[in-house]
C-alpha cells in the first residue's frame, strides 16, 4: 500500500480477472470512493504498495508515483476552487473530474426546466411554470444562469422582485423548487438551496358566500349579455357538490342515469353526483353543448379562456347603476373576488352548518376519506353524499334552519 498525502494506492483484492490479476486503485479517504489505475497485477507481484517480481515493475512503480502525484494535484485545485465539497456529494461528477473529463452540467437552469415541464401532460398545468420562467426571465439572464447559481441569497432577491402578495410569490417559488426536485431526482445537480430558504405562505381568506348570499345571487335581476348564465353557471356548480370546473368541462365526463359522472382531473379518482332537479333546471336552461356538457363552454376554445371569462362575469353581478363607456351596464359588484372556486367552498360551508359529518362532506367533495390507503379499501355510501347534497339545497332553496330536521327527498 503506497501513500502520500490524500491518495493510497492498493491492491483490491474484491474482484480478479480472467487472468488472475487484480486491480490497482487508487484510494481517497475523504471521497471515500476508489479511482481506477487502470494498471493490474497478481497478488504475489505487489508487494507493501509496489510491484514486484514483474519485468514491468520499475515502469508500473513510475506510472503509479505520477498517477497518485496526478490525483493529488487534482484534489487540490478542486478544493482551492471551492468545488470539492459539492463534488464529494455526486460520485459521478467527482469520478469524471478526477479522470479529467468535463464535469460541470453545461445545462441552464432553464434547459432543466423545459425538460421538467414536458413531463406534464396537462397544458394548464404547463402554463404556471411558463409564467414562472418568464418571470425569472425579466429579473436575470436565464441563457447563463445554472442551477449552481440559485443560492438562498438569490432566492431571497428573486422574491423581493417579485413584490405582490405573499401567496403569490409562493407560487412561483414553489415551482422553482419542483425544477430541483426533479434534478436531485435525476443526479442532474446537489446543489439543493431550499434547505436553507423557506417559503413563507399566508393563510387565504375564506371564499365562502353565505346562505342568504346565495339567495341574493340567485333572485338578483340580470337579463343583460351572459349574466343570467354566468349566474346559473354558478348556482349549478353549487347544486353540483362544487364540481371543478376542470371536471365539468372534461370532454369524459358524462349524464348516466340522472348522475354526472366523471374522473376528477386532480385525483384520477372515478366521482359520481346526483343531479338534483334544481340543477337539471339550470342544464336545461344552458343546453347541453356537442363537446362538453354545457352549450356555453363550446363557445370558448380552452378551458383557461372559460374560467377567466365566467370569473369576470361573476365578479360584475350586483345592481345595475349606469352605463359602461362600451354602453354595456355598470354595476355595483356584491361580491368583487367572486370566482367558479367559490362554490366549492361555499358547498362544503353550508354542509357544515347543516351538521353534515366531516366524513360525508370530504366524500362529497372527492376527498380522501381517513388515511390514503384506508380510503382505497372503503366504498363510501353514495346515498350520505347524496341526502347531504340534497340538504344543502333544501337549505338554499327554503331557508330552513339548520336545526330543523331535514328530508331525504
Amino acid at each position: 500500500m503506497r501513500k502520500n498525502n490524500r491518495v493510497t494506492i492498493t491492491l483490491d483484492t474484491r474482484v480478479v480477472n480472467k487472468d488472475g490479476e487484480y486491480p490497482i486503485k487508487a484510494y481517497i479517504p475523504s471521497a471515500r470512493m476508489y479511482i481506477a489505475t487502470g494498471v493490474c497485477v497478481k497478488e504475489d507481484q505487489w508487494n507493501d504498495g509496489k510491484v514486484v517480481s514483474s519485468p514491468r515493475a520499475r515502469m508500473l512503480n513510475k506510472f503509479l508515483e505520477g498517477f497518485a502525484v496526478n490525483l493529488e494535484n487534482c484534489i487540490l485545485r478542486l478544493k482551492d476552487s471551492g468545488d470539492w465539497e459539492m463534488l464529494t456529494k455526486d460520485k459521478k461528477a467527482l469520478r469524471r473530474a478526477l479522470n479529467g473529463q468535463e464535469w460541470k452540467n453545461t445545462d441552464t437552469f432553464l434547459d432543466i426546466a423545459r425538460r421538467f415541464n414536458d413531463t406534464h401532460e396537462k397544458t394548464r398545468t404547463k402554463e404556471i411554470y411558463e409564467q414562472t420562467f418568464r418571470r425569472m426571465e425579466a429579473y436575470t439572464d436565464m441563457g447563463r444562469l445554472s442551477m449552481e447559481d440559485i443560492t438562498p441569497e438569490w432566492l431571497r432577491s428573486f422574491s423581493l422582485w417579485l413584490g405582490g402578495s405573499v401567496n403569490g410569490r409562493a407560487v412561483h417559488l414553489r415551482n422553482i423548487r419542483a425544477v430541483f426536485n426533479y434534478a436531485i431526482d435525476n443526479e442532474i445537480t446537489t446543489n439543493y438551496p431550499f434547505r436553507k430558504f423557506k417559503i413563507r405562505r399566508e393563510e387565504t381568506r375564506k371564499r365562502s358566500l353565505t346562505v342568504d348570499d346565495v339567495r341574493m345571487i340567485r333572485d338578483i335581476q340580470l337579463g343583460w349579455g351572459h349574466m343570467d348564465e354566468y349566474r346559473d353557471t354558478f348556482l349549478l356548480l353549487i347544486y353540483l357538490i362544487g364540481v371543478n370546473l376542470a371536471d365539468l368541462w372534461s370532454p369524459d365526463s358524462r349524464i348516466v342515469h340522472g348522475r354526472l359522472e366523471y374522473k376528477r382531473q386532480k385525483t384520477g379518482r372515478l366521482y359520481s353526483i346526483r343531479i338534483e332537479r334544481e340543477a337539471a333546471a339550470i342544464l336545461e336552461r344552458i343546453g347541453y353543448g356537442k363537446n362538453h356538457i354545457l352549450a356555453s363552454m363550446d363557445r370558448y376554445k380552452d378551458l383557461h379562456d372559460y374560467t377567466r371569462r365566467l370569473n369576470e362575469g361573476l365578479q360584475r353581478i350586483g345592481p345595475i347603476i349606469g352605463k359602461g363607456g362600451n354602453g354595456s351596464p355598470k354595476t355595483r359588484p356584491l361580491y368583487p373576488g367572486l370566482t367558479s372556486y367559490w362554490a366549492r367552498h361555499t358547498w362544503a360551508t353550508l354542509a357544515s352548518e347543516l351538521d353534515i359529518p366531516k366524513e360525508t362532506i370530504s366524500a362529497a367533495l372527492g376527498h380522501e376519506i381517513g388515511s390514503r390507503i384506508t380510503s382505497i379499501y372503503i366504498d363510501y355510501d353514495m346515498k350520505k353524499v347524496d341526502a347531504a347534497n340534497r340538504k344543502v339545497i333544501d337549505y338554499i332553496k327554503r331557508g330552513v334552519s339548520p336545526d330543523t330536521p331535514q328530508s331525504n327527498n
